[in-house]
């Protein structure tokens, strides 16, 4: 999982928030995440949040664009405290502010699958699940240590006891069949040996630095950090005495 960095809020959020809270009616302009749906400035703060975690999926890491060319999966805005859990807390005063679902800093841009439940993993799968204390961000910087990928796609707590990495492998079935064989069809294209000393210092050099390297779209490779990851634990290997 790769950290977020989060920007301001694009205009067209904070402006909507702005203009729904300026008017008296809130029960004919109610301040929510659904109304905002219709207001059709969705795709712009999409794109936002896509620019910002550099065109990869916040829970996966797989290349937005690419995973979207498969059937029935989408680029979704994907809220970290579910939508009908910032309902609840706000009680009745939910739609005459802004609560936590307008929150910029609640949501993230991820993969979303509509297909047969047995499909679904990362957004799709969390769906309203919440346990903030059991729950591994990735708007949390930390969160990049608490995973440790494999060349076989697999993916593992950083730390074999870590209950938080464990619960959200659990909540985001990141070792999903489907997502467990997309890491390995990737990591295998950059890492043609599973064996770290069949590198040398210079070409796994080349293969961490590609891997932080974004197109001309300000993309970064499909998978960049799991790969970098790897790469850099093979060097770390091969350099030790």
């Amino acid at each position: 999982m790769k950290a977020i960095t989060k920007t301001s809020p694009p205009l067209d959020l904070s402006n909507w928030i702005s203009a729904q809270e300026s008017q008296a009616d809130t029960a004919n302009y109610p301040v929510t995440y659904e109304e905002f749906g219709r207001s059709g400035f969705k795709p712009s703060v999409r794109q936002c949040l896509e620019a910002e975690q550099f065109g990869l999926c916040g829970y996966t890491c797989e290349l937005l664009q690419e995973a979207t060319r498969r059937p029935n999966t989408e680029s979704h805005i994907e809220h970290i405290k579910p939508v009908k859990v910032c309902k609840t807390e706000a009680g009745v005063a939910y739609g005459s502010i802004a609560f936590d679902d307008l929150n910029y800093f609640n949501i993230i841009a991820a993969t979303y699958i509509r297909a047969s439940r047995s499909e679904w993993y990362g957004a799709r799968y969390k769906d309203d699940t919440y346990t903030p204390t059991l729950f591994v961000s990735p708007l949390i910087a930390t969160c990049e240590q608490k995973f440790r990928y494999l060349v076989t796609g697999d993916i593992q707590p950083m730390v074999s006891s870590d209950s938080d990495a464990i619960e959200t492998i659990r909540q985001l079935k990141l070792d999903h069949p489907t997502l467990v064989s997309a890491r390995k069809a990737e990591i295998s294209v950059h890492l043609k040996s599973p064996d770290a000393t069949s590198y040398s210092v210079t070409e796994l050099q080349k293969i961490i630095d590609d891997m932080k390297t974004v197109d001309a779209n300000g993309r970064l490779p499909n998978f960049s950090f799991i790969i970098q990851q790897i790469a850099e634990a093979f060097l770390q290997v091969i350099q030790s005495p």
